[in-house]
């Protein structure tokens, strides 16, 4: 099965077609959102959006990581990491 994949302006474009309201106004609403979910991450809180994702932050600790193409171990250093889990309904 082939899956398509939108970019943001064919996403536009569908936000547009669906709701009757122009490309402007839909690449502005989904401007809004975006900043908004990037301002939550960046204050490193966790926004929870029921029924669609939870976009969370995790603090994670120094580690050792190996890497996978070279095998060699680097030390990835603390800090704050982001998750994003899709909602129940939308993994069906």
């Amino acid at each position: 099965m082939v899956v398509e994949t939108l970019n943001k302006a064919d996403f536009v474009s569908k936000i547009a077609a669906d709701n009757q309201i122009t490309k402007k106004v839909a690449a502005e609403a989904l401007e809004i959102v975006i900043s908004g979910v990037k301002d939550v991450l960046a204050e490193n809180k966790t926004l929870r959006l029921t029924g669609f994702a939870t976009f969370e932050t995790v603090y994670q600790e120094e580690h050792e990581r190996k890497l996978g193409f070279t095998g060699e171990t680097v030390t990835v250093p603390a800090g704050y990491r982001h998750k994003v889990k899709l909602a129940e309904k939308l993994k069906k």
